[in-house]
């Protein structure tokens, strides 16, 4: 058996072990286990080393884990989306109607010193 490789990546310090018996037979757990936000860098040490000793239901429990989790952060993601979209579209609405307010004040003010240049003949 070879060395186990440490990882690089955005994702993790260097200090994850990928073994090569991982790396050909569960190419497509790596990158979800190295996305996981629910694990630290020891816990996807631990999975990586148990891996080749784990039975294909559990292997398979571990991939519904894992897509469960990848899909409530979307939803999560989709959720703080909207919010966004809703805290905007209020910002853009009370923006909206400020100026109008200003505009409406400025109107009046100018209506007004009209009215005092006509009084005052000027």
């Amino acid at each position: 058996m070879t060395e186990p490789k440490t990882a690089t990546g955005d994702d993790t310090q260097g200090n994850i072990v990928i073994p090569d018996e991982v790396k050909e037979k569960f190419p497509d757990l790596i990158p979800q286990i190295l996305q996981s936000k629910s694990m630290d860098d020891e816990e996807r040490n631990y999975w990586f080393s148990v891996l080749p000793i784990m039975t294909d239901e559990q292997v398979n429990e571990l991939r519904d884990i894992l897509k469960s989790e990848q899909d409530r952060e979307k939803k999560e993601q989709k959720i703080a989306d909207v919010d966004t979209k809703k805290i905007d579209e209020e910002k853009r609405k009370k923006r909206e109607e400020r100026q109008k307010k200003e505009e409406m004040a400025r109107k009046k003010d100018e209506e007004i010193a009209e009215e005092l240049l006509e009084e005052l003949g000027i």
